[in-house]
């Protein structure tokens, strides 16, 4: 079965807004958190949400869901 073009970039999107939750929810709960855990927590949610930014600024049409602000994706 091949993987098309479609559902690679439906592929990335779904996992850029996984990546994305899990790295903003992380980030709620470094502030809530106290502890040596603390520190680690934040190194997550922060690498996290940049790897779930990171898959969609490689899809074209994520920037298409974006709504008014899809005129300023190249």
């Amino acid at each position: 079965m091949a993987l098309y073009a479609e559902d690679a970039e439906f592929a990335a999107i779904v996992l850029g807004t996984i990546f994305l939750f899990m790295g903003v929810g992380a980030c709620c709960l470094t502030a809530v958190r106290r502890g040596n855990t603390r520190r680690i927590l934040l190194w997550f949610s922060v690498l996290s949400t940049m790897y779930g930014v990171r898959l969609y600024a490689e899809v074209p049409g994520a920037f298409s869901l974006a709504g008014s602000f899809s005129r300023y994706a190249p």
